[in-house]
C-alpha cells in the first residue's frame, strides 16, 4: 500500500507542490519565475521557495481581484511593470521583523525579513504586497491611508489571507488572521466580502478604471467610499460604521 507520505515525496521529487493539513510543501529548488525579476541580498534561512510561490500568489490574486499587471492604469502615468523588479534586502537590516513595500515608478516590490524559511509570515507578506501592487498598478496609487492600505491595511490583509486559502494554506491563513484581524476597519472588509463576495471589489476596481480616477488628485477616502457604494448598488452606511476612519461619504442612492 502506498502511503500519503510516499505520494507527497514522489510529487516533490517530480517538482510538484503538496499541501498537507494547510501547510505547503514544495521542492527545495525554486522553479523559474516569469513575471518577477529577483535581486536577493544576504538573507537568513532558505528563500529558494519564494519565486515560485510569488508566481502562485499573483495567479490567485489576479483571479480574485479581476486585475492584471499587464493592463496598468496608463492614463495615470503607470507603465507596464512586467517583469516586476523584486528586491530582498539583507536580513541584517531588519532584525526580528518582517516587512514589505510596493509601488514606485517603475512599479516594484521590496521585502526584508530576519528569516526567510517558508512559513505563515513569509507566505503572508509576499501575498500582501502583491495585492498592494495590483491595486496600485491596475487602478491607482494613493488608496486611503487610514482605512485601505498603509497606516492601516485591512484590504491587503483580507485579500492576502483569502489568496492563501485559495492556494490551500487554510491553516496558515487562519493563524495569520488571528493576529491581523484587529487591524482598524478589518471587520468592515470581512463583512463586505461575506455579504457581497469578490464581485463587489472587482466592480469597484472596474468602475474606477472606467472613469480613469486618479486617487492622488481627489479626496481618496470620500471617493473610494462613494465608488464602493456604486459597486454594491446600495447604501453601505451600516458597513461604514464598522470603520471609524471613514468619516465622510456621499449618500446613496
Amino acid at each position: 500500500m502506498v502511503s500519503d507520505r510516499d505520494v507527497a515525496l514522489a510529487l516533490l521529487a517530480g517538482g510538484g507542490v503538496v499541501v498537507i493539513g494547510g501547510l505547503l510543501l514544495r521542492p527545495a529548488a525554486a522553479l523559474p519565475t516569469t513575471n518577477f525579476r529577483w535581486s536577493i541580498g544576504s538573507v537568513n534561512g532558505n528563500i529558494n521557495w519564494a519565486p515560485q510561490y510569488l508566481e502562485e500568489c499573483y495567479t490567485a490574486l489576479k483571479a480574485q481581484l479581476g486585475l492584471d499587471l499587464a493592463e496598468p492604469a496608463s492614463w495615470n502615468g503607470i507603465p507596464n511593470p512586467l517583469p516586476v523588479s523584486v528586491t530582498v534586502d539583507d536580513s541584517s537590516t531588519c532584525p526580528g521583523v518582517i516587512r514589505g513595500w510596493a509601488g514606485g515608478i517603475p512599479p516594484a516590490l521590496g521585502f526584508c525579513s530576519s528569516n526567510w524559511n517558508e512559513g505563515p509570515y513569509t507566505h503572508w507578506i509576499l501575498a500582501h504586497e502583491t495585492s498592494n501592487l495590483l491595486t496600485a498598478v491596475c487602478v491607482s496609487y494613493d488608496w486611503p491611508l487610514t482605512w485601505w492600505a498603509n497606516s492601516s491595511s485591512p484590504f491587503p490583509i483580507l485579500s492576502s489571507l483569502e489568496a492563501m486559502r485559495t492556494m490551500g494554506l487554510t491553516g496558515e491563513a487562519a493563524f495569520m488572521e488571528s493576529i491581523l484581524s484587529t487591524e482598524t476597519c478589518y471587520s468592515m472588509f470581512r463583512n463586505l466580502l461575506t455579504d457581497f463576495g469578490w464581485p463587489l471589489f472587482q466592480n469597484l476596481f472596474q468602475l474606477l478604471r472606467t472613469d480613469r480616477v486618479n486617487l492622488a488628485a481627489v479626496d481618496s477616502s470620500y471617493t473610494v467610499a462613494d465608488y464602493l457604494q456604486r459597486a454594491a448598488g446600495q447604501n453601505l452606511a451600516t458597513y461604514f460604521t464598522l470603520c471609524p476612519n471613514i468619516t465622510v461619504y456621499p449618500p446613496y442612492p
